[in-house]
């Protein structure tokens, strides 16, 4: 039924294959294999939360070169470090982590001494954070030849803010030991811990002995040696569990020994509540041990996790190779976050992934794949972490293949109309459309935790999954074979890896791991035929959908180049989607569908709806709704929306709220349209002009005034510059002309009109990811006979108690000069709804309920302007010059009480300097958008200014902050997303 032209000739394969043959026996041979074995005793002071230990490491040069002296990891320093790349990481993502430890709780090696026989070593930490050691040795270990260290040492240890530490008297003992780290032909690869990006280690045998209160339970990497210690947890299993009192009533401490062959890491965890649960499973050549370790609260999920771990075993093993390890291990932790990491042959699940049991469950897939690719193929996470995590998501996703999971839009209170709740990778396509996708090798200090969740697991996944499609299951399942039983105990590159990929790395490779590349297919139907074109100068596979009637009739994934034509009979489908599971780097999707004939079941190029929704990927979506609004002036008015508002965003975006007021008797319009173009330049990342237009009406009738309203034109043009990091601060520059035309119209049929320019240029530096999250503004206004140059500074400084008490400051200074008088510009306090002569918005860009109003509540609403006080005082104007400061607190997330401090200093009338000063208390509904501002110490400078408005009680000279512009959950989860 499908025929495709293909530009892949037998002849070129066999080319292919004999040169990575060739490849791949030189690698095997060349591959460097240093090794450290570990004979390690330690001794567990719950108590203090230390850890004594003596260590013997064996290490194994065979590097080819003789070594003088050894780099050696001791990550557990990272948590005391005032100044680390971890530090640095956690402020880039906005993290506080770091700063909730108490200094007890910080850890840290508080003893370290090295030797070899009774000769103490000299060594030197080779960054301020002491997480790397130069240890200098006596006499160099000639290439072929080992060199026997010894090591004691005393580790303080730290409360688990990231893999490992303490909470409580639970012990989650991960990069516990000082470790030698791995040299390469490139050289030594010693890192610094991060909270994002993993670990690269040498292969070596653990020989570890644990002493510790005999009423912890441990799990560890490797088997158990002493039997004891195997009676022990098997009295914890199944109904034993309630007759269990103690291990060993005369006993105070418990040694527990532990043997690990060939591994990259130890981990243990050890826990007094610990749930122990055991079975075994059979493969062909070997009998695994399974356990699990959780506990008590969540025993209805947990306890089908020892079932899932063996279905996961069994289906990796079959998918992959067989597991070659003697047992392997789940151990939940006690941590509130969703956070999840492997080590050999055991893993730590923190509780947050223990909602439901299909949750766990793919968690245990993944975690457990990790062994075949971080423990036992081992590359370097910090060059390749796709290797690992990628590989990992296929087969975690692969293992529900055709499960009816839950989609992420499925919980919703209405039906969004799209077909994105099946991309459980929605966020990449947010960030993409911005311009913001990263390459997988892209330094992992440019990656936001969104954007390396999609770089480094969704995006190479999503790949692997469309190979899989192209060239079908028993040939995919043989190139991962080989990758592995080749490259096993061997620390294979992303290049070795390709090399495997025979014919299908090239488009691979390009698309999904080197660069941000997009995809953009085109289907046509032309004379009878399908024609697929699309952007990239190689063979791309593409996955086909025919659909008749609204239902899938036949599916097929091909490869095609630029231009290729398919013949398919015309009465077979009514229509045809390509990449119908968004499995291409493609956000342009609109042109993904050949409409063969007509029908009710096909989507059409442009579809209406009357609901509000996220938007289809293959068709135009627009929305038209009823209106309904209110403001002091045109009172409620009526009318639709019609937009085309989606997720993500078009990059033409257009919309209009037509209301009609029967108040007033005039139209209530607010409408634009921007269109973003695409650069991705190395200087700017994207140019959007917009353009605005605005009428609303501006004030109460009167006994002279019958109405009076406004219009706004205002055209603009933006730049995006451009950044390498998803991390990096924006910033833009934009350029905009704002016409105003003011209305009067009068009850003697009169009318009057003022009409003013204002020209705008505006820098801004924005981010809002950060620690300290900021925003940096500086404008400039003129007109030719008025300038105005201003500049605010907002930062979020935390506490030292973390992320949810912070200080909001904000800074501002302003000089003007307008000669012409044609509107006012003067600074002031704040942005309010004054009702008087003094305009606070002359360039009509908030959305006020009651702009001109008097004798209404809702000339109290205020928004954020110049000194960006929340008084409503008629004090505090200057047409020269301001300065402001203004300071809140915030207790907590669950305390919406912040009380504020506000200074500044401008010029009265008689050009001479005052104070201004005003404190209270501001209610945080949600914050920038709906506030209620509370009074309570005010300077006379701004007392006076009540009298003006009457406001001589105290709940009038309260105010509330209401921006509508703000309120945009589409912006909420644009910004989530990225």
């Amino acid at each position: 039924m499908l025929i495709i032209k293909s530009e892949i000739t037998f002849i070129a394969k066999l080319v292919v294959l004999f040169t990575l043959d060739l490849f791949l026996a030189y690698s095997k041979v060349a591959a460097q294999h240093q090794r450290s074995d570990y004979i390690i005793s330690c001794t567990l002071n719950d108590a203090e939360h230390q850890l004594s230990a003596g260590m013997k490491i064996t290490y194994h040069n065979k590097s080819g070169r003789k070594l003088s002296e050894l780099k050696l990891h001791t990550w557990m320093n990272a948590f005391k470090a005032k100044k680390s790349d971890y530090v640095k990481q956690l402020t880039l993502l906005g993290d506080a982590r770091k700063y909730s430890l108490n200094k007890k709780d910080q850890g840290g090696y508080s003893k370290l001494e090295f030797r070899i026989h009774d000769k103490k070593l000299a060594y030197q930490f080779e960054n301020e954070s002491k997480e790397i050691i130069s240890l200098a040795l006596n006499t160099p270990v000639e290439n072929g030849d080992s060199v026997i260290l010894y090591c004691d040492y005393i580790l303080d240890i730290p409360k688990n803010i990231s893999r490992g530490g303490h909470l409580n008297k639970s012990y989650q003992m991960t990069q516990w030991y000082p470790k030698i780290a791995l040299l390469d032909s490139t050289g030594w690869n010693t890192m610094n811990y991060l909270e994002i990006g993993e670990y690269f280690n040498d292969f070596g045998n653990y020989e570890v002995t644990i002493s510790l209160s005999s009423d912890y339970k441990i799990a560890a990497t490797g088997t158990k040696t002493n039997k004891a210690e195997y009676d022990f947890l098997d009295t914890l299993l199944g109904n034993k569990r309630d007759t269990l009192h103690s291990r060993h009533q005369s006993s105070t401490f418990n040694e527990v020994h532990f043997s690990a062959k060939n591994v990259v890491d130890f981990a243990w965890f050890a826990d007094k509540e610990f749930i122990v649960d055991h079975d075994t499973l059979l493969l062909k050549s070997r009998m695994i041990d399974l356990w699990t370790f959780y506990k008590p609260r969540k025993q209805n999920v947990w306890k089908g996790a020892i079932g899932s771990s063996k279905k996961a075993l069994i289906y990796l093993s079959e998918k992959i190779s067989e597991y070659p390890y003697p047992q392997i291990t789940l151990v939940e932790c006690d941590r509130d976050a969703r956070d999840a990491m492997e080590y050999p042959m055991i893993s730590l699940i923190d509780k947050g992934y223990n909602s439901t049991p299909l949750e766990l469950e793919k968690v245990i897939v993944h975690e457990i794949a990790h062994n075949w690719f971080q423990a036992i193929i081992a590359s370097n996470e910090r060059k390749d972490a796709w290797l690992d995590e990628g590989l990992a998501s296929f087969f975690e996703k692969d293992f529900f293949r055709g499960q009816n999971n839950t989609h992420f839009l499925s919980d919703a209170p209405v039906s969004f109309l799209t077909d994105y709740d099946l991309a459980d990778d929605f966020p990449w396509y947010m960030q993409a459309r911005d311009d913001k996708d990263l390459a997988a090798h892209s330094p992992l200090e440019n990656f936001s935790l969104m954007g390396y969740t999609q770089s480094v697991y969704e995006k190479p996944a999503k790949g692997l999954k469309l190979m899989n499609k192209a060239v079908g299951d028993s040939v995919f399942r043989d190139r991962i074979h080989k990758y592995y039983e080749n490259w096993k105990f061997a620390h294979p590159t992303s290049d070795d890896f390709f090399h495997h990929l025979s014919i299908d790395s090239v488009w691979y490779k390009n698309l999904y791991i080197t660069s941000d590349k997009q995809v953009d297919v085109k289907l046509s139907w032309v004379s009878g035929n399908l024609l697929v074109t699309h952007n990239q100068p190689f063979s791309i596979p593409v996955e086909l959908y025919g659909y008749k009637k609204g239902n899938k009739v036949w599916s097929s994934t091909k490869y095609f180049s630029l231009k290729d034509t398919v013949f398919i009979k015309a009465d077979v489908q009514d229509y045809i989607i390509a990449d119908p599971n968004f499995l291409l780097p493609e956000i342009k999707r609109v042109n993904n569908i050949a409409r063969i004939r007509s029908t009710p079941f096909a989507l059409k190029k442009t579809e209406y709806h009357f609901v509000p929704g996220i938007g289809h990927s293959i068709t135009q979506d627009i929305y038209l709704h009823p209106l309904i609004g209110f403001n002091a002036h045109d009172r409620f008015f009526t009318g639709v929306a019609l937009h085309n508002f989606t997720l993500p965003a078009p990059f033409t975006l257009a919309g209009s709220l037509l209301g009609y007021s029967f108040k007033t008797n005039r139209p209530v319009i607010e409408t634009g349209i921007s269109h973003r173009i695409s650069i991705a330049g190395n200087v700017i990342n994207s140019i959007t002009p917009e353009m605005e237009y605005r009428t609303f009406s501006n004030g109460d009738p009167t006994t002279e005034i019958k109405k009076e309203y406004y219009h706004k034109i205002s055209p603009k043009v933006s730049i995006q510059f451009s950044s390498k990091s998803q991390l990096a601060t924006e910033k833009n520059i934009s350029f905009r002309s704002i016409f105003i035309n003011e209305v009067k119209k009068y009850r003697n049929l009169e009318k009057s009109q003022s009409n003013y320019a204002v020209h705008e240029v505006q820098y801004s530096h924005i981010n809002l990811k950060h620690l300290f999250p900021h925003q940096w503004r500086s404008t400039l206004e003129f007109n030719s006979s008025y300038f105005n140059i201003n500049s605010s500074y907002l930062i979020d400084i935390p506490y030292k108690y973390g992320r949810k008490t912070y200080g909001e400051f904000r800074f501002f200074a302003g000089y003007q000069n307008n000669e012409g008088k044609a509107f006012n510009s003067a600074f002031s306090l704040s942005g309010t709804a004054t009702g008087n002569s003094l305009n606070n918005d002359y360039k009509y860009d908030e959305l006020i309920l009651g702009r001109s109003s008097f004798n209404t509540k809702l000339n109290q609403q205020v928004f954020s302007k110049d000194a960006g006080f929340y008084t409503s005082s008629n004090t505090g104007w200057s047409d020269s010059w301001l300065l402001a400061a203004t300071f809140r607190s915030k207790f907590s997330d669950y305390i919406p009480i912040r009380p504020y401090f506000q200074l500044a200093l401008a010029p009265d009338h008689a050009k001479k300097a005052v104070w201004y000063f005003s404190s209270g208390l501001s209610f945080v509904i949600l914050r920038k958008i709906i506030e209620i501002h509370l009074p309570v110490i005010e300077s006379n400078s701004i007392k006076t200014g009540y009298s003006d408005y009457q406001r001589d009680s105290y709940k009038n000279k309260c105010t509330f902050l209401i921006d509508l512009k703000n309120l945009n959950p589409m912006k909420w989860l644009s910004a989530f997303a990225k």
